[in-house]
């Protein structure tokens, strides 16, 4: 009778031991299933040094995640926290991978090394008008303007993502850097739960050219340009979501 219950408490001990080593592994598994399982809406916080910040629930549990995005809008760095008591508990990271081939992005997210997601995306791009009304001119010894060059529409779809990997692929659509303004415009994507977001960008160039130089009368590139992007819900663009400026340069 007392080796029966000595075995009964043995086996009793690793099964306690086996479930308690599951639930622990079950919550790193997928990080991404974390992101994708998120309760209600998200709070977007940009940081001085464009680290996104993000907080949400799923499940009942709070999570935070901050995530960096290359200069090249290629890789995102995902590190996600368990919340509890405003302490916050690393459970690991994710990488994800963009690459923009034409009009074609193909976005992977790796954990540990291992594939977790994969999708194919198709921006669509029409380029519209050309022109060359002036914005902007300030006069001087050396006169500089802006140069309208023209303007397109596109659209993307947008699936089940973190922001950061939103912002990576609206700034490489965009051909831009993922700046904070790109991640609040992410934010609210995903808490109005938009599949397929539109834009409408302009871009222009800055000229100047300087009395007496050898080039003058003719407009040389003075090394800037500007681009403005206005998102919209819609097809029609009638509903704005956010439009962002930048200058590069």
């Amino acid at each position: 009778m007392k080796k029966l219950i000595f075995t009964l408490f043995i086996c009793l001990s690793i099964t306690l031991s086996m479930s308690g080593s599951i639930h622990a592994q079950s919550e790193s598994d997928n990080l991404l299933n974390i992101w994708n399982n998120k309760d209600g809406k998200v709070d977007v916080k940009i940081n001085y040094n464009n680290e996104i910040v993000t907080l949400f629930e799923s499940n009942n549990q709070k999570y935070e995640t901050k995530e960096k995005v290359s200069k090249d809008n290629s890789i995102v760095i995902t590190q996600y926290y368990k919340v509890n008591d405003n302490e916050l508990i690393a459970l690991g990271s994710t990488k994800t991978y963009l690459n923009q081939q034409g009009n074609r992005l193909n976005i992977v997210v790796y954990q540990n090394n291992e594939k977790i997601a994969q999708v194919d995306l198709q921006n669509n791009q029409v380029p519209l008008e050309n022109s060359n009304n002036l914005l902007m001119k300030s006069t001087g010894k050396t006169e500089y303007k802006w140069f309208y060059q023209g303007s397109y529409n596109g659209s993307n779809k947008i699936l089940k993502f973190t922001i950061g990997a939103i912002t990576a692929a609206l700034a490489g659509s965009i051909g831009g850097a993922a700046g904070g303004a790109l991640g609040y415009v992410a934010g609210e994507i995903i808490n109005e739960h938009i599949k397929v977001v539109y834009w409408h960008q302009k871009t222009w160039v800055y000229l100047m050219r300087t009395p007496g130089s050898a080039s003058y009368p003719n407009w040389i590139q003075a090394g800037k340009y500007k681009y403005q992007t206005s998102y919209y819900r819609d097809a029609a663009h009638t509903s704005l979501i956010r439009t962002v400026t930048r200058i590069d340069g």
